[in-house]
């Protein structure tokens, strides 16, 4: 039998209709907005008890239709209400809980997301059945696989963690590879033998930067490094490495850089600049600077940060401007110290890692001018401190409704020389708080706001605009507001 969505409210969920705030919410959910998201549920006035036209309550439309980055974003939250136990095991009229969705629809992400979240794996249905049982019905192999391996894991209780050279984190990165994996073989019909070769491929670079991280007790080369006190550091805790000539590199080192520089955990900030064109990549033995404060890496030729770049957990100061970053990791976007983030004159067409890494929360200055971004897109719910955002000389043609989540903080703003047609997302920011406003050379649609940017006191321009945006709503009187797609 095929599971269903009819009428999947819980007994104590009431029906929310199809207004706009509430279409929105399922729309985001359905797309993986995860801004609107979690605006919608943390400062929309809604819940997950909610249905949409059709009868689908958020948990279960996110389990069965796949989406784990939105479900995950919703136990997140949550959790952080304090009132998961309440809603994870949510019910329909028929006793089914999101879990069940997930494993009949064969969603291994999602049934992993909500496992993680404490989902029961033992609770039944009205007709007796648990999520394994339609996983068994509807013959969904790697469901079955997933829910074994939990149950060996729990099985094996508190074993010693193995001696694998790994440290816990990238542990956890190795299963929650495998589970997607799984997840894969189900979708291509049986690659196994792939995803077991990428899988063991990623084990050994992992073992591999572990041993030469323990093991790298090598001579520095740059004088620089030399000269602090034999790699102890002592009262060193600054350097400043300005390669400007190819005869400085270091023959067969990545990018040039003397290796020794990657093993001073000690040191708090770090400008490194090397010879045009050598510098492309940062090895993952960036971890290893563990001490690091500010790392100003600006006019070289990056073209992406790598992932391991998240371990620095003191890092308050990155510096990447002038570079040719394509993309930026994920592990970017979770940087719980990091005030200032400069990743101007770069390639940049989408910053969706960092709104995947979901938490900036001391995040003060944001820099994103000259790159080749269409749309604005960051953990706006996590930017609580954020005071100055620029993202000029771009090619955006729409904001992210999320920005109104800024509006307790944000001072500066500059959006000038995009294609914006329509301002309406930053409606709900605060004259109180924003003092600069730039949009020039935007070709907005609302004659309206044209007349009102000719005023000639800046804190006037703002507080009038911002007025005229509220009234005008969602659409901003112009269209082209909230991440609508642009016409073709």
């Amino acid at each position: 039998m095929v599971l269903t969505f009819e009428r999947c409210v819980a007994a104590q969920g009431k029906k929310g209709g199809g207004g706009d705030k509430v279409g929105a919410f399922f729309s985001a959910i359905r797309s993986e907005k995860l801004d609107t998201v979690r605006y919608s549920l943390t400062h929309g006035a809604l819940s997950v008890t909610i249905e949409d036209d059709e009868g689908h309550t958020p948990l279960v439309l996110a389990a069965a239709a796949g989406k784990h980055r939105s479900l995950e974003q919703m136990l997140q939250i949550l959790q952080r209400q304090r009132v998961l136990r309440d809603y994870v095991d949510i019910r329909d009229e028929e006793g089914r809980t999101p879990l069940m969705f997930a494993a009949a629809n064969g969603n291994v992400s999602c049934v992993e997301v909500l496992a993680e979240f404490g989902a029961s794996q033992t609770a039944k249905c009205e007709k007796g059945n648990t999520a394994r049982d339609y996983a068994v019905k509807k013959g969904r192999d790697k469901v079955l696989e997933f829910f074994d391996y939990v149950s060996s894991e729990e099985e094996e209780g508190d074993e010693a963690v193995p001696n694998d050279g790994l440290t816990s984190t990238e542990r956890s990165k190795l299963k929650k590879e495998a589970a997607k994996a799984r997840e894969n073989r189900g979708r291509a019909g049986g690659d196994e033998e792939d995803d077991a070769a990428k899988l063991a491929e990623e084990m050994a670079r992992l073992e591999a930067a572990q041993e030469a991280s323990e093991q790298a007790k090598g001579t520095a080369v740059w004088e620089e490094l030399k000269a602090l006190s034999h790699m102890e550091g002592k009262d060193v805790r600054e350097v400043t490495l300005l390669k400007v000539e190819e005869e400085q590199c270091v023959p067969g080192a990545d990018g040039g850089v003397d290796p020794a520089l990657w093993r001073c955990e000690f040191l708090n900030r770090v400008q490194l600049q090397m010879p045009p064109g050598r510098l492309v990549a940062l090895p993952d033995a960036v971890a290893g600077m563990k001490g690091m404060e500010i790392l100003i890496l600006s006019k070289n030729a990056l073209q992406a940060l790598p992932e391991a770049i998240g371990e620095l957990k003191n890092l308050r100061v990155l510096e990447v401007d002038a570079n040719a970053l394509e993309s930026v990791p994920v592990a970017l976007g979770n940087m719980p110290k990091l005030e200032l983030l400069n990743l101007s004159q770069n390639s940049l067409t989408t910053l969706a890692p960092l709104a995947e890494g979901g938490a900036l929360p001391n995040l003060l200055t944001f820099n994103c001018d000259f790159n080749q971004l269409e749309t604005l897109e960051l953990p706006f719910g996590s930017m609580a401190r954020i005071n100055s955002l620029s993202v000029a000389n771009n090619k955006m043609t729409t904001l992210d409704e999320g920005m109104g989540l800024l509006q307790g903080s944000l001072a500066t703003l500059n959006l000038s020389h995009n294609e914006l047609t329509s301002l309406a997302a930053i409606r709900d920011l605060k004259d109180k708080k924003l003092k600069a406003l730039n949009v020039d050379e935007n070709p907005f649609a609302d004659k309206k706001v044209f007349k009102l940017l000719r005023n000639d006191k800046q804190d006037q321009i703002i507080k009038e605009l911002l007025k005229y945006l509220q009234k005008q709503g969602p659409d901003g009187g112009g269209g082209g507001g909230g991440k609508k797609k642009k016409k073709k």
